[in-house]
C-alpha cells in the first residue's frame, strides 16, 4: 500500500511541476482601427470623419460647413485605378445613413464638390444621442463597377 501511495504522490507532484505556475491571463484585444477605405478590384471607396469644430476655418467655409462642437463631417471619395496607375477620383452615386444603437437609421444628405475635376462628397452628421454611432456608406461608380460599401463605428462622448 505504501508503494501505491508513493507512486500517486509522485505522479501528483510531477503533474503540478509540469504546470509551470498559474495559467496565463487572457490576451488583450487590439483596438479596432478603421482603415478609411474599401477596395474592390480597381475601385476604392475612401472616407473619413472629423468633428466639425476641428476643421480649419478656410476648409469649413469651402465646404459650407458650420464649425460646431456637436457635429461631425463625413468626407467620401470614389476612385478607380487602371493598368496599375495611381487611382483617380471618379463620379458615383453616393448615399448613406446614420443611426445610434437606440435609433432608427436616418439618411445622410451628401453634397458633391468637384474641385479640379475630382469629385468628392461631404455630409454633416448631427448625432441624436451619445454612445455608439453607426454610419453606413454605399457608392455605385459611374460607368459601371461594383457597389462599394462601408460601415463606420464612432463612439460619441456624453454631452
Amino acid at each position: 500500500m505504501r508503494a501505491v501511495q508513493r507512486v500517486a504522490m509522485l505522479a501528483a507532484a510531477l503533474s503540478l511541476a509540469a504546470c509551470g505556475g498559474p495559467p496565463p491571463g487572457p490576451v488583450a484585444a487590439r483596438p479596432q482601427v478603421d482603415p478609411g477605405f474599401v477596395a474592390v478590384g480597381e475601385h476604392e471607396l475612401r472616407y473619413g470623419v472629423v468633428p466639425a469644430a476641428d476643421l480649419a476655418p478656410a476648409v469649413a467655409e469651402a465646404y459650407g460647413v458650420e464649425r460646431r462642437s456637436k457635429a461631425l463631417v463625413l468626407s467620401v471619395s470614389v476612385l478607380r485605378s487602371e493598368d496599375g496607375r495611381l487611382p483617380v477620383p471618379i463620379a458615383a452615386a453616393v448615399r448613406g445613413t446614420q443611426r445610434t444603437l437606440i435609433g432608427e437609421p436616418s439618411p445622410l444628405d451628401f453634397r458633391e464638390f468637384g474641385a479640379g475635376g475630382a469629385p468628392s462628397w461631404v455630409a454633416v452628421i448631427e448625432p441624436a444621442a451619445a454612445g455608439l454611432l453607426l454610419i453606413s456608406i454605399e457608392a455605385d461608380p459611374a460607368g459601371g463597377g461594383p457597389r462599394l460599401a462601408a460601415t463606420l463605428k464612432r463612439e460619441l462622448p456624453l454631452r
